[in-house]
């Protein structure tokens, strides 16, 4: 296959839409595959689990309620009232109601009266039952059978007519993998090396060395981060910033360190629970803090902190349960079966750190004023612990220094007061006469006593020592202050000593708590806390990662997946309820789920999984018979392919460039950003710290990220307000607009022209040279045609303008070779932008 041509720019690439799986129903429906998905859809808002919005008495979501009804007579589907009202001829007296919105078509009438017919029998649904490891299909080609997951992919695709893709050549495959698991491209020696290793464990070794890389955890961050509502601001209409990334930097430390999941997640909601909890098993707490918090004039403080828990709670459901449970806030959920009183009990455990709705008081650095609320923790580095002891050891000494002579100009003004007459009191200041008189009968207040004080030794006794030591002290404490200020200050959970009761609230009001007060608990339908589990957010986070939990490793398998093939299992990984679709290979998921368990919940076992198959490998090439049959890759008979993240895109054109800053951690970062923006969104109150040194070319994952307006070139990222567990592929001609004219990406271009110009003398060497830096292969003849016609094309504008030509070149930081002449170069940074915005280099590939 000829590889893509070079007209093709940064508008064309597969599209990530999310259609449901189109299948033909088999002759005997099942009730969980075939028939809850219609009822979900299209009766359970009137006739399911919510009891206060329930139709006619009538509840089709448990067999034996409907039966009593009369809804159905199991075996007898024309004495059926459910199909006599589905098939109606009258508009009005025909199920789901007009009025809904609902239109049942002849094939779901048809799968209901035939369910019926054979017995209307019930399943649990499948994602509220703990997986169990299915038995591999066992007639798999002998050279796809690398592991089980080829032979449960090679059964569905050859389920649907079609038959895997031939393996991907060894340059796409190492690029593949450098993007998937760094979020860089691999460089051209990598590429040499690899593609001329013919050894055996060529493959293993090149996993070895890029599971073994820092940016793996910097890369496998952002979809935590996306998940985590992750932002450096508080959000609402003030969003003062806040300190969150020592979170984010615990996160990439702990991937990197292939920590186990379930270690991870109990920290992340408990860390603060644990016996004698260590300063990172706190941090990893703030998890639940990357709220947004509402600093507005007016906002009432508990009616603040109740929206707080309820963040915390869908986040918790979304994050690690794969269901929406935002309904049950005010209601029984209409399609999954969670009470309004199981939201409640799941609240509860959110509902007890020592938070008021409040914001504390404000702290500032060089650049921001930071805000917070409690709880807190500081977060110094050893460099700043080293500061801050010697600081407090000059303060401790200052103080003791300044309360030895106070002690002696104390002695000293108490012999003064005794003599002061009337008539010297006369001559006194009114506030110094006015103390003098009082203490004769009254003890002075503190601000009274040292008033009088710093009177009698400044003025009276005239002592310099005691003034001068009083200046030390203050001097020693504003240094040991501003030490302080510096110190990050990151909220955390911790547990008030004394539970605060939880109430069920009518129509979900927060100001509207009705009933008992309700013991922390969870939904029964994915099984009950067990009998010792401490009622706490440790028995929860403990039972969530239990090994016969039914969600918990399955929504994140299904993530996993996602992140190496654009489309989970499940595509709706948001919601494995009734609602959400079903699993395109429900047996592959529960493997994986059962395989992720016993292996010790080792996430890196799992993805190395994944990346060994040969689904994985398999080449992105898309026949037109294929692309009609599968448009999505549903069954995954080629590999998908899809635009890169917008994180992805700015980290790559930086390194192609040779531009990236690979430092890992710290504050975040303020690369270029459009002048006043921030002032234009924010009534002129937050203006961008622009200038700042060594910044321009951090990775994006430490980008500052403002909740009201998100960095402009993260186009297709989360807003980072509530938890996305579902990334965006899109390629609106905006992007093109960003990727041809951002400075990051014009100043890259210009960049990787500079290299090339230094790296090879000959015209063609360096059109190569630019081209495998940014896609990996060596350009055909064809395409080296295009690039130099395309260069002659621009070396003709520039030199008949040479005003742009100066214009183009002087964008970005990075200094521009005295010795290159503008014009040649502003022509090659053209060329450089054609190469790094080709459909092949903006892709996953």
């Amino acid at each position: 296959m000829p590889p893509r041509g070079l007209a093709v720019i940064a508008l064309l690439a597969v599209t990530a839409t999310h259609t449901s799986i189109e299948a033909q129903v088999p002759s005997a429906p099942r009730f969980d595959r075939d028939v809850r998905p219609i009822l979900a859809a299209k009766c359970f808002a009137c006739h399911g689990p919510d009891a206060g919005h329930r139709k006619a008495d009538l509840r089709l979501d448990v067999r034996a309620e409907a039966i009593v009804a009369g809804a159905f007579v199991p075996g007898d589907a024309e004495a059926s009232e459910l199909v006599r009202r589905i098939e109606h001829q009258d508009a009005k007296e025909r199920m789901p109601p007009v009025r809904s919105g609902h239109v049942l078509n002849s094939a779901e009438r048809a799968t209901l009266r035939q369910w019926i017919a054979n017995g209307a029998d019930y399943e649990a649904h499948w994602a509220f039952v703990a997986p169990q490891r299915p038995s591999p299909p066992a007639d798999l080609p002998l050279w796809l059978g690398r592991n089980p997951i080829d032979a449960f992919v090679h059964q569905g695709a050859r389920a649907h007519g079609l038959e895997p893709s031939p393996p991907a050549p060894p340059s796409t495959l190492i690029r593949r993998l450098s993007l998937d698991l760094l979020g860089l491209p691999p460089t051209p020696i990598e590429v040499s090396a690899f593609v001329a290793d013919q050894s055996p464990d060529a493959y293993a070794r090149l996993l070895d060395r890029l599971f073994a890389s820092p940016h793996y955890g910097e890369h496998m961050a952002l979809p935590w981060l996306d998940a985590a509502r992750y932002a450096d601001s508080n959000g609402y209409q003030h969003d003062g910033d806040r300190q969150a990334w020592p979170w984010r930097d615990w996160l990439v430390r702990a991937l990197n360190a292939n920590r186990p999941l379930d270690e991870l997640v109990v920290e992340m909601l408990a860390g603060d629970l644990l016996p004698q909890p260590t300063r990172d098993q706190r941090v990893a707490t703030a998890l639940q803090r990357h709220h947004a918090i509402n600093n507005e004039g007016g906002a009432i403080p508990d009616e603040v902190r109740f929206h707080y828990v309820v963040d915390r709670v869908h986040t918790f459901a979304t994050m690690f349960l794969g269901l929406s449970v935002g309904c049950a806030q005010c209601h029984d959920h209409k399609y999954d079966p969670i009470t309004q009183r199981e939201y409640y009990q799941l609240f509860a455990f959110f509902d007890n750190i020592d938070e008021d709705g409040t914001v504390g008081p404000s702290r500032r650095n060089s650049y921001h004023e930071f805000q917070t609320s409690k709880p807190t923790i500081e977060l110094a580095d050893s460099e700043q612990r080293a500061a801050l002891d010697t600081a407090r050891a000059a303060a401790k000494a200052a103080a003791e220094a300044y309360r030895a002579v106070d002690a002696a100009v104390g002695r000293a003004e108490a012999v003064w007061l005794r003599g002061v007459d009337d008539a010297a009191l006369a001559r006194l200041p009114e506030p110094i006469a006015a103390a003098v008189r009082k203490q004769r009968g009254t003890p002075l207040t503190d601000a009274e006593q040292r008033r009088l004080r710093s009177y009698y030794a400044t003025v009276v006794a005239t002592n310099a020592a005691w003034a001068s030591a009083q200046r030390v002290v203050h001097r020693a404490e504003a240094a040991l202050a501003d030490l302080h200020e510096r110190v990050p200050v990151l909220m955390v959970m911790q547990e008030r000593t004394e539970r605060r009761p939880t109430h069920l609230r009518l129509r979900g009001a927060y100001d509207q708590p009705t009933g008992e007060p309700l013991t922390p608990g969870v939904p029964a339908v994915l099984g009950a806390l067990p009998s010792d589990a401490t009622r706490d957010r440790l028995g929860l986070a403990r039972w969530l990662v239990s090994p016969h939990h039914p969600l918990f490793a399955r929504v994140f398998v299904n993530r996993t997946w996602q992140a190496f093939f654009g489309r989970g299992l499940v595509a709706t990984p948001e919601d494995f309820g009734a609602t959400g679709e079903r699993a395109s290979h429900p047996e592959l998921l529960d493997w994986l789920a059962v395989e992720l368990i016993d292996s010790g919940y080792d996430v890196q076992h799992l993805q190395r999984l994944i990346v060994n198959s040969a689904t994985y490998r398999q080449s992105a090439v898309c026949p037109p018979a294929q692309s009609q049959a599968d448009p999505h890759a549903v069954w995954l008979a080629r590999s998908p392919r899809y635009r890169l993240s917008s994180f992805a895109l700015r980290d790559q054109a930086l390194a192609v460039a040779g531009l990236l800053d690979h430092r890992l951690f710290g504050p975040p970062a303020y690369p270029y950003h459009p002048p006043g923006l921030w002032l234009d969104v924010s009534f002129d109150v937050f203006a961008y710290p622009d200038g700042r040194p060594g910044e321009q070319h951090r990775r994006s994952l430490y980008t500052f990220w403002r909740r009201t307006v998100a960095p402009p070139t993260m186009f297709d990222a989360a807003n980072r307000q509530t938890c996305v567990v579902r990334p965006s592929h899109t390629n609106t001609p905006l992007h093109a607009l960003v990727l041809l004219n951002d400075p990051t990406y014009v100043e890259a271009a210009r960049v990787l022209a500079q290299r090339v110009l230094s790296a090879a003398a000959e015209t063609d060497a360096r059109l190569r040279c630019m081209f495998e830096q940014a896609t990996a292969r060596a350009p055909s003849g064809a395409e080296l045609a295009v690039l130099r016609a395309a260069l002659q094309r621009e070396c003709d504008r520039f030199a008949r303008d040479p005003q742009a030509a100066q214009q183009l070149v002087s964008v970005g930081v990075h200094p521009v070779a005295a010795d290159l002449d503008r014009g040649q170069l502003a022509a090659w940074t053209a060329v450089a932008q054609l190469v790094l915005n080709l459909d092949e280099v903006l892709c996953r590939p």
